[in-house]
């Protein structure tokens, strides 16, 4: 994982930055819902290194 609890355009932006930058191949953002607020889901960056 690269970052996490990010808001979804940030973690758009954050692994298509990566991707044209080469810093990974593959990526994506899975969501999960934090404990303490389920109406506002949070993403996390995935990202797998060359």
């Amino acid at each position: 994982m690269v970052h996490s609890n990010l808001p979804y355009s940030i973690c758009i932006s954050f692994g298509q930055s990566g991707y044209q930058n080469g810093r990974w191949s593959t990526w994506r953002c899975s969501t999960h819902q934090p404990q303490n607020d389920p109406w506002n889901p949070a993403y996390d960056l995935w990202a797998y290194v060359n």
